[in-house]
C-alpha cells in the first residue's frame, strides 16, 4: 500500500511539474537582475515610450463636414521637413496605400501630412492625395504636434490612438507591408 501511495505523489509532482515548471522558469527570469524579456517584438514600428499627447483643437477647414481633429481616429503622421521630395512623396504613397488595403477599416483612419512646403507644392500634394489633411508649419496644432514627436526624419511616419496619443514611429523605409501589420493588430 505505502510504494502505491508513493507511486501516486511522485506521478501528482511530475504531472504539478509539467503545468506549473513553464511559470516559475518564466518568473525567475523575468524577475532575475536586469528583468530578461525577449528581444523581438511582433511590431514593426518603434513603440514611443513615453507616449506623445496630441492636441484635441481642430485642425483645418474643411468644405463638407466638421474640421478634422487628432482624436476620434487612428492617425498617421508623415513628416516632411521641406518641399516634400522623393522620401516624403514615397510615404505619402506608402500611406495612402496602407489606407487603402484596410478595406472597411480604412474610415477609422486618418492621414495628415506636416510640412513646410510652399503653395504650389502643396497643391500638388493636395490634388495626388486629396483625403490628406496638411498641417502647415507655425499653425498651433502643428507646434504641439513637434513638441509631441521630438526627434524625427523626413519620411518618418507616426501613428496616433484615438485619444490623441502618439504611440508608434515608422523609420524612413519601414515599408507598407509593416505599418499594415502594426495597423490591422491594433
Amino acid at each position: 500500500m505505502t510504494e502505491s501511495r508513493a507511486k501516486g505523489r511522485l506521478q501528482l509532482i511530475l504531472i504539478g511539474a509539467i503545468f506549473l515548471g513553464p511559470m516559475l522558469i518564466a518568473y525567475v527570469l523575468y524577475e532575475s537582475v536586469g528583468g530578461w524579456t525577449p528581444d523581438a517584438g511582433t511590431q514593426h514600428g518603434d513603440l514611443l515610450r513615453p507616449p506623445g499627447s496630441l492636441p484635441d483643437v481642430a485642425l483645418a477647414a474643411r468644405e463638407s463636414g466638421a474640421a478634422p481633429r487628432f482624436r476620434g481616429k487612428w492617425s498617421l503622421i508623415v513628416f516632411s521637413a521641406g518641399d516634400c521630395a522623393d522620401v516624403c512623396q514615397t510615404a505619402l504613397y506608402e500611406t495612402r496605400q496602407i489606407h487603402r488595403a484596410l478595406g472597411h477599416d480604412q474610415d477609422r483612419v486618418q492621414r495628415f501630412l506636416y510640412t513646410a512646403c510652399d503653395a504650389q507644392n502643396l497643391a500638388s500634394i493636395a490634388s495626388e492625395h486629396p483625403e490628406l489633411i496638411v498641417l502647415a508649419r507655425g499653425s498651433p496644432a502643428s507646434r504641439a504636434l513637434l513638441e509631441a514627436v521630438g526627434d524625427h526624419a523626413t519620411g518618418d511616419v507616426f501613428l496616433a490612438d484615438p485619444r490623441g496619443n502618439l504611440i508608434m514611429r515608422f523609420p524612413t523605409g519601414t515599408g507598407i507591408r509593416g505599418i499594415h501589420e502594426d495597423l490591422k493588430k491594433l
